[in-house]
């Protein structure tokens, strides 16, 4: 862009958004959570009859009851999709593009489009299809105490991340 006050040049402009295409990137890898809810929620949903928000929540609730034990198999899944992730990942960094899971060479597949407001009208953007990245396990434990650290401890979730973070520090690499 020109400074303030000077003209704009052919060569200072944007290019137009036509001439710009993204590349899809992977995926990023899912949470063992959503592992165990994909897995599980439309099972709940027939089973007990519910529709399918509150068989997520119903989900959620045994997801908070099984112990480490039963969220062995939906850990192991994140940690394989976590290298599923990092291997695309590197495979795209080292030559722009990756064939996924299923064999599929990504510069055969297109980039999602995003509606943007961008100019005062609604235009258009391609967005790549980014890789999620895998949650962390600090984060896990953050997701799944905060709320009973909270409500035993009578606190806001400041003061409440800042326990956990205690606790982390305190918990061995095995226990993490």
């Amino acid at each position: 862009m020109p400074a303030k006050g000077q003209a704009m040049t052919p060569s200072t402009k944007a290019p137009p958004q036509d001439s710009y295409v993204e590349k899809v990137k992977p995926k990023k890898g899912l949470s063992s959570y959503l592992f165990f809810t994909t897995a599980n929620v439309k099972s709940i949903a027939e089973k007990e009859n519910v529709s399918y928000p509150e068989a997520i929540k119903k989900a959620a609730a045994t997801w908070n009851g099984l112990d480490d034990k039963a969220k062995e198999p939906y850990v192991k899944m994140q940690a394989d999709d976590l290298n599923r992730f990092n291997k695309e990942m590197n495979q795209f960094n080292e030559t722009g593009f990756f064939t996924n899971k299923e064999g599929v060479c990504s510069s055969t597949l297109k980039a999602k489009v995003k509606r943007s407001k961008a100019g005062g009208g609604m235009v258009s953007v391609e967005q790549p299809v980014l890789p999620k990245r895998a949650s962390h396990p600090y984060l896990f434990l953050i997701k799944t105490q905060a709320k009973s650290i909270m409500e035993k401890n009578q606190c806001t979730m400041v003061q409440a991340s800042s326990l956990l973070s205690k606790q982390w520090n305190e918990m061995t690499e095995a226990q993490k």
